[in-house]
């Protein structure tokens, strides 16, 4: 996460270990903050197709994650998103994940 946030996303993909596949039911708090933050460095490294597949991954995480934490870092994809803003599978990625960003001003 360190190197995602100092905007080096090479190095943090060099130095990320993918998440690895837990029990339904257990760490989904843990697995959901994972692979957000992991396809957020791929889509700050430019990435768009591993950034979504795994962005989507996170997102289908059961929904009894709770955590302010894990959604925040969720909706955090949105503005990784920002270069592939305007193009239809960015938009329906926000559309799913944070409906109100997705929706016109009013």
């Amino acid at each position: 996460m360190l190197y995602r946030d100092l905007n080096q996303p090479k190095t943090a993909l060099r130095r990320a270990r993918p998440a690895e596949p837990m029990p339904v039911g257990q760490f989904n708090r843990a697995t959901r903050i994972r692979l957000a933050v992991l396809a957020g460095t791929h889509l700050r490294n430019g990435d768009l197709d591993r950034g979504l597949a795994i962005g989507a991954q996170a997102r289908t995480i059961p929904g009894t994650v709770r955590s302010t934490r894990a959604r925040s870092y969720l909706h955090a994809l949105t503005d990784d998103l920002a270069p592939w803003a305007t193009g239809p599978r960015a938009k329906e990625f926000i559309h799913h994940t944070h409906p109100a960003r997705s929706r016109p001003a009013t």
